[in-house]
């Protein structure tokens, strides 16, 4: 009988977990290994184990220096990019040459062992020089974009093989958000007529174009005598534009000319813009 164990059949519920200090591959509820092996001795435990084999851990570049397993950065906690993803070996058996194979799709990879998205590595034993590959995941049209990373296999030494496959979502900030007209220009309109409001969301960190970024809008103040009407709550810039349009319409019921000011948020950034409504 041979003293490997084949690994290759798992349930979603049961299937078991490579776990590292910080760092998570292999099979869980969210993440299923499509082949693994291990030789008689070594331990693929449970997701609370701490006998990883590997381990792919993500570091953003949000100013915090914090990495994390990749599945926490969603829709909702993208990490902002350029992301540093490591591989680690946590085993006490090398990689056989060229025993990690990978590949990247989605995003932009500006840093990796041959330059491309697809690439093979080896890592030396864990604490050895060398038993960390890192990478460098862009998102260079800015926006938010979903990158995957496939283990397409990782051989070690010892007999151990894993294929996986782990996404997570980067998305570029918004440092930046302005409107044309903007209040440098006094824009007013006649009680009764729209007005054309264009917004544009910016990352002047690195001039990306940003793309599907969601622009919500409220009346921060008005004159008792002044509705707005037709004021989208929200709207998403295109998937190949970085501004979003408004046509609001302004009612002036008093005898006077009043102003009214609408506030405009992006991922936290916000500006407003304060019309004249004449009567």
């Amino acid at each position: 009988m041979s003293d490997d164990r084949d690994l290759r059949t798992y349930t979603r519920r049961g299937a078991l977990a490579l776990m590292g200090v910080g760092g998570l591959v292999g099979a869980s509820e969210t993440l299923g290994f499509s082949n693994a092996t291990s030789s008689r001795g070594l331990n693929l435990g449970v997701s609370s184990d701490d006998n990883a084999v590997l381990t792919i851990t993500a570091t953003p570049d949000d100013g915090t220096g914090t990495e994390d397993t990749l599945d926490a950065f969603s829709d909702d906690s993208p990490a902002t990019p350029p992301v540093e993803v490591s591989f680690t070996n946590e085993t006490d058996a090398p990689t056989e040459r060229a025993g990690l194979d990978v590949e990247v799709t989605g995003g932009t990879i500006d840093q990796s062992p041959d330059g491309s998205d697809t690439f093979t590595t080896e890592l030396s034993a864990n604490g050895e020089n060398d038993d960390t590959e890192t990478i460098i995941v862009d998102n260079d049209t800015g926006g938010t974009e979903s990158a995957t990373i496939d283990i397409n296999n990782a051989v070690f030494t010892n007999g151990t093989s894993i294929s996986l496959s782990r996404s997570f979502v980067v998305a570029s900030p918004v440092t930046d958000l302005t409107t044309d007209p903007t209040d440098a220009d006094n824009p007013s309109v006649t009680t009764g007529d729209s007005l054309d409001i264009s917004v544009t969301a910016e990352d002047t960190t690195d001039s990306d174009t940003l793309s599907n970024v969601s622009i919500t809008t409220t009346v921060s103040s008005t004159d008792d005598n002044i509705s707005i009407n037709n004021l989208s709550g929200e709207k998403s810039t295109g998937s190949d534009s970085n501004q979003a349009t408004f046509s609001p319409t302004f009612e002036n019921t008093g005898n006077s000319n009043s102003i009214a000011t609408i506030k405009f948020t992006a991922d936290r950034v916000s500006t407003t813009l304060t019309v004249t409504v004449n009567h």
